[in-house]
């Protein structure tokens, strides 16, 4: 049985794929390091409304991000690794 794909917190396990932001914020094109990071900064970690749009607007983000053949080859390539 081929192993799941699971996104894991960094801080606690070891991961396959880093899917943040570059250290300067930036959003590069696939397939480089740093293209899955969400381009929406969470300003205030203790917001959970914030957070819960935050998400929302990556998810769409995400899901538009797939008309990107460049993107979509490389989340293809995330099958069954773990993320982080």
């Amino acid at each position: 049985m081929p192993h799941e794909t699971k996104v894991v917190n960094i801080r606690h396990e070891k991961c396959d794929v880093k899917i943040c932001r570059k250290p300067d914020n930036s959003i590069p094109p696939a397939p480089e390091p740093g293209c899955f990071g969400n381009p929406f900064i969470l300003h205030n970690v203790n917001d959970d409304a914030e957070r819960a749009k935050v998400i929302e607007q990556y998810r769409e983000y995400f899901y538009n991000m797939l008309n990107d053949p460049a993107f979509k080859a490389a989340v293809l390539l995330l099958k069954g690794k773990k993320l982080g």
